[in-house]
């Protein structure tokens, strides 16, 4: 259960960097316990989003602003199993308006299969995320 990192960027045009991302738009964080633990905000652009899975809807960091949504309620509930990453994903698309729903289902519909539960939680996901701007 230790703390970790990943990066994606994501554009429509090549991506030829192939290192940390050092500052990000936008952070996920799958784990609510890690609260207090890992600095989410570090490097995190001005204006920039916390996406977490949290039960909590007054959680802060910083100036950043925070979205917060019960993924791992949403996930049981849907696939009968606490895990997020692929239901925190419909999160992710509505707050960052990159990939539309249509392409995450389109791709999750290639990686797990027509009517798969995975779908179905990224799906309400996006339909829960609260759009926020507080700080």
């Amino acid at each position: 259960m230790a703390p970790v990192t990943s990066f994606c960027r994501i554009d429509d045009k090549p991506i030829r960097v192939y290192q940390e991302i050092y500052h990000p738009d936008i952070v996920v964080v799958l784990d609510q316990t890690l609260t207090g633990v890992v600095d989410f905000t570090k490097g995190l652009k001005p204006g920039g989003t916390i996406l977490i899975n949290s039960t909590s809807t007054d959680l802060k960091f910083g100036d950043a602003k925070v979205v917060a949504l019960d993924t791992t309620a949403i996930a049981l509930r849907i696939t009968g199993r606490a895990f997020v990453n692929t239901a925190i994903l419909g999160a992710l698309s509505r707050i960052s308006g990159v990939v539309t729903m249509t392409s995450l289902k389109k791709a999750l519909t290639q990686r797990f299969g027509e009517g798969d539960p995975n779908i179905a939680a990224a799906e309400e996901c996006f339909e829960a995320c609260p759009i926020s701007d507080k700080k």
